[in-house]
């Protein structure tokens, strides 16, 4: 029923009501005329003045009836107004007041009660609370009697719709189709009955009771717009939309202002909101608009720019799920336009805040940043804004400034604390406090923070806000690497929360915390309590490898054993059996010296194939393994272990350093072919995935392969392609030596005097590019020295080879800790050499006499030498 007819029909249940208890009496000239102009403005839709008249004829009247029209009329501008709890308040209030403003009533009548609980039921309806609303309206149904029964009995109907009990309020609309005389409530319950049908999607009968209206004695123009509104709504549910669009523009459109009545409005928002929902997001918006400028009410104006505020950002978000990131952009824009108008229009409604706030997100997503924050300030600082929207504007000017300025941040989070009086939102911003000064590096400022909170907040000690603070406090001690301290924290939190789920966790991190503090003692400890309490966690696995590593550390290395023992044989877990795997082997190898369980563990490594989580570490099993054999000169197994990382794990990071070390055996081994072959491989397959420092180890040693094999010129190009991957290192130098070896070795086998000449000269350059480029005295550069005496010596230079000879043999006794014997020796012989040759006797006899000084095995035969020159040669001859 409209309000019209409700007010028309209220109207002559009270002369009836008068004619009983009153007549022969005549109204007050006063009442009369606030009564008549009350009505005329609810009919007019000019809501405050009818409130203030219907307020006034209560206070003036001098009736039941006056009191009475006066208390339901503000009902009525209640409910048109869309504030049912208001409505339900007055209606609970009327016989109070009555007895208050009349109290030569002794009560209302049984008339007046039943009309107060019949707009008290309406009310509560229009909540939705369907139970007491129904109860309230199921006691005027037994009370009351006439149309006000049948009115009742009507939304009692409506009760039972929203409760899905579509029978019952089938039967119960049909009795008042039948029963009533009010010809407004007979299609208000017509067009229940159709409401209810669509429901149940009864299509058939609802196109059947369509057809039946046409042709009724209900129809007319007002009652046509309902119908077709209904029409509306049916195809909707039907998925119809393009037919629902049209039969608004046919019908709808043009005539919105007959949709004054809230619950005919609402069903056109329910209309746009599911177009909104199935992609006809303009029409949509044009209905909305449309609803803005018709709706009867401020109530219902707030209502409809709301949810078209509402719908835009819905459709902008379907719109960015879709990637169509323009698109999503104009709704965006559209929101925002929105949500100012309403702001800007009430700007008094308490609402206004929280609407600031979804304005600054919706800029936020336009990438207008400064736009943003002055809508989260004028949130914060909107007066009508309550503590929670402050607090909200407060927190989300803090995360825009968190990253660049952290005064700035930090002064946001301030005033969400001056904001908020709820501890747990107070524990909740000192905790974004802490890891704001985290953020910024300012741990100890964050430690500060947090054991002031944990102190200040204990009466918080079960809310989630306290236990993060506990575990980030620990967290932040170790990232100040105080591990004692965050391990004792860690322990209070596990014996002060038990119940938690990832106890677990938190022993494994407290038992790392231990073992990063060289305390191994407690990680052991720690790591036992996990693998005790918790014996099927999947942080089992990484526990026994700290207690391992702790054990290790301790020189415990059965203890170790069996923790290793424990990772492979009971938590086989593949993240971590890799390097269970790695330091067992490692244990075997070095305090055993034991091969077999190294060679054991490695088949089972790649039979279970736990290489594919950890390439890497596979490749350094195989090769500690590998050099374990090399040690042990056995070069053929060493080699396999290469080629098993090359043919297993080609994804390692290693293989190409396996690749050069295999070669690098097969040349120690002296099977030169497969060296050279393997070698070829590498520059093949894994050079240009290579280190430099690989690939100029592998250039070495394909310069000793030639070397080997004869061939210096090759061999000659190889050593220099190692100075041009490497420079300034031991390497480098070596490969300058050996380059200078080949070319000595080139003019040593020429038979061209002039290409001899030029090679020696070669070797000369390169020998003083290590003379020159290393400051310290080594075994490289007394080779270079020897050999450069030497190629001075092929050139005649006698005096230059006779001084770099000295220089090494006077060396000897300066740094024979660091050097080795070799060039002392051989520097030694060659200058006794050249002295003989001059027969410089002296000279070599006191080079002998030096060399069988030392403790040496080389002592002996200078000292036999010594004798044989002195045998040989007369004294004279020694004393010239």
């Amino acid at each position: 029923m409209n309000l019209a007819t409700s007010l028309k029909a209220t109207f002559s249940y009270f002369f009836v009501f008068l004619w009983f208890f009153f007549a022969g009496n005549v109204w007050a000239a006063k009442e009369a005329e606030i009564m008549k102009a009350a009505d005329k403005n609810l009919q007019n839709y000019f809501y405050k003045e009818a409130m203030k008249q219907y307020k006034q004829l209560s206070q003036v009247a001098s009736t039941e009836y006056m009191f009475m029209h006066g208390e339901i009329g503000q009902i009525k501008v209640s409910l048109a107004q869309g504030e049912f709890k208001q409505a339900e308040q007055i209606s609970k209030q009327i016989p109070a007041l009555f007895r208050k403003q009349l109290p030569n009533y002794k009560q209302l009548s049984i008339e007046a009660k039943m009309q107060i609980k019949l707009w008290e039921g309406r009310s509560l309806l229009l909540q939705k609370n369907t139970k007491e609303a129904y109860n309230t309206l199921s006691y005027v149904m037994q009370q009351g009697a006439g149309e006000v029964r049948l009115e009742a009995q009507f939304y009692a109907a409506k009760c039972l719709m929203l409760s899905r009990q579509w029978g019952n309020a089938a039967t119960l609309l049909s009795e008042v189709q039948r029963k009533t005389d009010n010809r407004n409530l007979e299609f208000e319950a017509y067009c229940a009955q159709i409401e209810l049908l669509i429901n149940r999607e009864s299509w058939p009968a609802v196109n059947r009771a369509f057809s039946q209206y046409f042709s009724s004695k209900l129809q007319n123009s007002k009652n046509d717009q309902v119908i077709h509104l209904l029409q509306i709504t049916m195809l909707t549910y039907q998925n119809k939309f393009e037919e629902a669009i049209s039969t608004y523009d046919r019908y709808l459109k043009n005539d919105m202002k007959t949709f004054r009545r809230i619950d005919h409005f609402v069903m056109l928002l329910e209309f746009a909101s599911n177009m909104t929902s199935n992609n006809h997001e303009k029409f949509a918006r044009r209905v909305y608009s449309k609803l803005v400028v018709t709706a009867g009410t401020d109530a219902l104006r707030r209502l409809a720019l709301l949810k078209m505020a509402y719908a835009s950002e819905e459709t902008a978000k379907r719109y960015l799920k879709q990637e169509e990131e323009q698109l999503s952009r104009t709704w965006l824009l559209y929101n925002a336009s929105d949500l100012l108008k309403y702001i800007e229009t009430y700007s008094n409604d308490p609402i206004v805040g929280e609407l600031y706030i979804k304005l600054a997100t919706t800029y936020n997503k336009l990438g207008k940043k400064e736009e943003a924050e002055t809508s989260f300030i004028l949130a914060f600082n909107n007066k009508l804004a309550s503590k929670d929207v402050k607090y909200q504007a407060a927190v989300s000017l803090y995360e825009m400034s968190m990253d660049d300025n952290y005064k700035l941040a930090d002064h946001w989070l301030n005033n969400a604390l001056n904001v908020t009086d709820e501890p747990t939102k107070q524990l909740q911003t000192f905790n974004l406090r802490a890891e704001l000064a985290l953020k910024h590096d300012f741990k100890d400022k964050a430690a500060g923070i947090y054991e002031k909170v944990l102190t200040d907040y204990s009466a918080l000690k079960s809310t989630t806000e306290y236990r993060e603070a506990k575990l980030n406090y620990s967290t932040t001690l170790a990232k100040l690497e105080d591990y004692d301290h965050a391990a004792r924290v860690l322990e209070e939190y596990i014996v002060e929360y038990p119940q938690q789920k990832n106890i677990d966790q938190l022993l494994l991190l407290k038992a790392n915390y231990h073992l990063i503090d060289r305390e191994w003692h407690l990680c052991v400890k720690t790591v036992d309590k996990l693998l005790e309490n918790y014996p099927d966690s999947p942080f089992c696995s990484e526990a026994v490898l700290y207690a391992a590593e702790a054990s290790i550390e301790s020189n415990l290395i059965n203890d170790a054993m069996g923790y290793l023992n424990k990772a492979v044989d009971t938590y086989p877990d593949r993240k971590h059996l890799p390097k269970a795997l790695y330091l067992r082997i490692y244990l075997n190898l070095v305090f055993k010296d034991d091969l077999i369980p190294a060679v054991s563990d490695k088949k089972t490594f790649f039979a279970a194939e736990y290489y594919n989580d950890l390439p890497d570490r596979g490749a350094q099993v195989c090769m500690l393994i590998g050099d374990y054999y090399a040690q042990k000169l056995n070069y053929k197994d060493a080699i396999s272990y290469m080629d098993e990382i090359k043919r297993v794990i080609p994804n390692s990071k290693k293989v190409s350093l396996a690749a050069y070390m295999g070669a690098y055996y097969a040349f120690l081994s002296q099977n030169y072919e497969l060296a050279r072959l393997k070698l070829q491989d590498y520059f093949d397959k894994y050079l240009t995935g290579s280190s430099s420092h690989t690939q100029a180890l592998a250039y070495f040693l394909e310069g000793d392969l030639f070397s080997e094999l004869g061939d210096y010129k090759e061999a000659l190009e190889a050593f220099d392609a190692v100075t041009k991957v490497t420079s300034g290192s031991k390497l480098y130098y070596a490969a300058i030596g050996r380059s200078g070896d080949m070319h000595f070795s080139i003019a040593n086998k020429s038979e061209n005097p002039i290409e001899a000449r030029e090679e020696y000269n070669a070797a000369v350059e390169h020998y003083d590019q290590i003379i020159k480029g290393t400051s310290q005295t080594t075994n490289l550069q007394l080779k270079a020295k020897f050999r450069k005496a030497l190629s001075n010596l092929a050139l005649k230079n006698q005096d230059l080879a006779e001084e770099e000879l000295l220089s090494i043999f006077n060396s000897f006794d300066e740094r024979q800790q660091n050097l080795e014997w070799f060039y002392y020796v051989k520097s030694g012989y060659k200058l006794a050499e050249i002295y003989k040759m001059n027969q410089e006797w002296s000279k070599a006899l006191m080079i002998y006499k030096q060399m069988a000084e030392s403790q040496n095995s080389f002592a002996q035969d200078a000292f036999e030498r010594v004798e044989e020159i002195e045998a040989m040669i007369k004294p004279a001859e020694l004393e010239q």
